[in-house]
């Protein structure tokens, strides 16, 4: 897939131990040169990749393939996208995967020149659990997650897996889900175009995915924000009101000694009582994630130094850039 200054490449990469994992990259050539060029810096953050990984039961598709492209093109940021490992006889943990990743991205920035030590991540459901984990993770590998926006992450706890599957709660799991796809505000055309992002239509697709979801029930990534030392992160936690596979309840929690995270539980929408996982992939969440993204895209283009700021100095910038973003609108 090619646009003007947009060159997508798609690759089986593996790694060192053998695991398999389908990657995407968006490299965008023309905003790299003009960042290197010392007369013509007009978008300095281009060199810092977006990192994402995919939520369960999805591979790159078009809801991905359109935020990228709105990325590159709109934001002049290039991106990332690592789907579930490939092996049919491994299995894998959510944070061997934050690994594999973090050293994908090593490699995609040393192939193409980007910054290697920095970078920003989102993602949504597994994507957005796995988001929240290389911000815990990128230091031990001398990297630096500036930013991190998380879309309703899932299963903080092991326990909170076991609860997910009690047959009350996947009732009104179920109950919420069909509730919350009354107000995603997609029409027909368009939640039918999404089918393509499901990875449950082979065998090798629906087996790798089982796989993955037996990971995320064994996840832990409530203790890994817990429980670190370093909490500076910066970045922002979307959850559902009523999402029986988030259990938004507990991410203000988990992030209460985050001066520099912001947790939004979304309230119910009116036409859904009590929200649901699905609304995710709704116009609202979109129309939130790129106004984030456009301001923390902003404040990594004002100047090369902006990816040595601190927390606090980042965090405040990026605020800044939203408010104006708002008004604009």
């Amino acid at each position: 897939r090619k646009y003007s200054g947009l060159t997508t490449y798609t690759e089986l990469i593996e790694m060192d131990d053998g695991i398999k994992y389908v990657a995407t990259i968006n490299d965008i050539e023309s905003d790299k040169i003009r960042a290197i060029d010392p007369d013509n810096r007009q978008y300095p953050g281009s060199d810092i990749l977006v990192l994402e990984g995919s939520a369960w039961t999805t591979k790159y598709g078009k809801m991905y393939e359109e935020r990228d492209t709105e990325l590159a093109l709109d934001l002049h940021r290039p991106s990332i996208f690592v789907g579930v490992q490939q092996n049919l006889d491994r299995f894998n943990t959510l944070a061997r995967t934050a690994d594999d990743m973090l050293a994908i991205h090593a490699f995609y920035a040393m192939r193409f020149n980007y910054d290697p030590d920095n970078l920003t991540g989102q993602g949504t459901s597994r994507g957005a659990m796995l988001s929240n984990l290389l911000q815990k993770r990128a230091g031990k590998y001398g990297k630096r997650m500036l930013y991190n926006y998380s879309m309703v992450p899932c299963i903080p706890f092991p326990s909170d897996g076991v609860r997910m599957l009690q047959p009350s709660n996947l009732v009104r799991l179920a109950i919420n889900e069909v509730e919350a796809s009354k107000s995603l505000e997609l029409s027909p055309t368009e939640f039918l175009q999404m089918y393509d992002m499901l990875d449950v239509f082979s065998v090798r697709g629906l087996t790798q995915q089982i796989k993955e979801g037996l990971a995320l029930l064994a996840s832990d990534t409530g203790t890994a924000i817990r429980d670190a030392e370093d909490k500076s992160d910066v970045g922002d936690i979307k959850v559902q009101r009523g999402d029986r596979m988030s259990f938004a309840k507990k991410w203000p929690d988990l992030y209460a000694e985050y001066p520099y995270v912001k947790v939004d539980v979304k309230p119910s929408n009116p036409s859904a009582p009590w929200g649901g996982h699905f609304s995710c992939i709704g116009k609202q969440y979109h129309d939130e994630w790129y106004e984030h993204a456009e301001a923390s895209s902003r404040a990594l283009h004002l100047e090369k130094a902006a990816r040595e700021l601190t927390g606090h100095a980042l965090r405040e910038i990026i605020d800044i850039n939203m408010t104006t973003s708002q008004k604009a609108a």
